[in-house]
């Protein structure tokens, strides 16, 4: 408890819940919008016990110019 674990490939965020759950702190970094949400939705559901909801401050997206 208290490591901090880092996932560069985030996908839908298994291992980030999977580390809150052990008591770990987590980053998670994913290049794809569609996943990422997925994986931001799973996570401020565990983290706040309501489903759907999501802090802002909690998360951020790295804005790209295609």
């Amino acid at each position: 408890p208290g490591d901090h674990v880092i996932d560069p490939f985030m996908g839908s965020g298994t291992t980030g819940l999977a580390a809150l759950a052990a008591g770990r702190r987590f980053t998670g970094i994913e290049a794809d919008p569609a996943y990422f949400e997925i994986a931001r939705d799973r996570i401020a559901s565990f983290t706040t016990g309501a489903p759907m909801t999501v802090a802002p401050d909690l998360f951020s997206e790295r804005k790209t110019h295609v």
